[in-house]
This record gives structure tokens, C-alpha cells and sequence, in this order.
């Protein structure tokens, strides 16, 4: 049932039979802005380093960062619960979990925790970045790296002439070299 609220009135209740059918833009825009509420009940965006765990959040694609099976079963729990109270499910056919470490994996081909079975992958794309459980150098950060030496050495006449002050050349760096480095 829903009605409209203006200047202290309401309007007759109506009942509500259909939704948002999926891809309507609004459909996007409300899921976003419901699992933006989600999330930070939670608490846990910031620096890993100070927390034992941390959500990282774009859209709908959300990654849980956890220091230890525990953490990561808890964090994953209050997640859970925040979100069923909203109507949000967690799709385990599109959750994956990979273990990182520093000193060799551990052989984990499966992560359960209730009535869920998450797959353990070796790597993985988050938001156009591909993640590698061996927290290796990989390919891409080298592409990265070369496409901004490409841009440095395209801007090399601005980046090291005498006319420009310190700031306009740091100014070109941000807006120019950086972004292409790190997106």
C-alpha cells in the first residue's frame, strides 16, 4: 500500500500490484541508493589497516575484505541481515571468494557459511580490474604503467618546460597522467 504525503495530509492509500521491471533506470537508482543504506549501517568503509574488516561498494558490485575467515563470516553475516531486511538477496551464483596471501594459498575449493557454497577462484574482474589470489604484479598493471609512461612522454614538452610553474605541471599530472594510471 502506498499514498502521498503533502503538507502534513495523506492521500487514500492505494494498493501497489507491480514493480519496477528490471533495467528501468529508476529500478538501478533505487536498488543503488537501498544497498547505499545498507552499507553504511554497516560501518565498515575506510582503511583496512585500522579495521579486520571492510566493504567496498560500486553500484550493485560489492566486495567484503576481511583479515580472516572469521571476520569475513561475520561481516558477511551483518551484510546479510542488513539486506533481507530491505528485500536485498545475495546471489551466491554471482559471490565468489578468493583467499590472498603472502606466503602460498591455502586449498580451500569451496567457502560455506550457512546455506551458502561460494566458489573459490584464482582471480577475478571487480569492476574492470582483474584480481589475482597470488596478489602478483599481473599484465594489466603493466598496461597501466605503459599507458601512463604514454601519456608522460605525450606531455613531456609542457611537463618539462621552463614557461610552466611547478603547479601548472602537478596540475597536469592529476588531470592527465594519474587517471590513466589508476582507472
Amino acid at each position: 500500500m502506498t499514498s502521498v504525503k503533502t503538507e502534513n495530509l495523506a492521500s487514500k492509500s492505494n494498493l501497489i500490484s507491480s514493480g519496477l521491471r528490471q533495467g528501468d533506470p529508476l529500478s538501478a537508482t533505487i536498488s543503488n541508493l537501498i544497498l547505499d543504506s545498507v552499507i553504511k549501517k554497516l560501518d565498515l568503509r575506510g582503511d583496512i589497516s585500522l579495521k579486520p574488516t571492510q566493504i567496498v561498494a560500486y553500484a550493485d558490485d560489492v566486495a567484503l575484505l576481511a583479515r580472516s575467515l572469521k571476520a569475513l563470516k561475520e561481516i558477511f553475516h551483518k551484510l546479510q541481515n542488513e539486506a533481507t531486511l530491505v528485500g536485498l538477496n545475495i546471489n551466491e551464483d554471482k559471490t565468489k571468494y578468493m583467499q590472498i596471501k603472502r606466503k602460498g594459498l591455502k586449498d580451500i575449493t569451496h567457502l560455506k557459511i550457512d546455506n551458502f557454497t561460494f566458489e573459490n577462484v584464482e582471480k577475478f574482474n571487480y569492476l574492470g580490474s582483474i584480481l589475482n589470489a597470488g596478489n602478483k604484479m599481473n599484465k594489466e598493471i603493466g598496461k597501466r604503467v605503459a599507458k601512463g609512461n604514454k601519456t608522460y612522454y605525450a606531455n613531456s614538452k609542457l611537463i618539462n618546460s621552463k614557461l610552466l610553474k611547478k603547479n601548472a605541471k602537478i596540475e597536469i599530472y592529476k588531470t592527465m597522467i594519474r587517471p590513466v594510471v589508476t582507472y
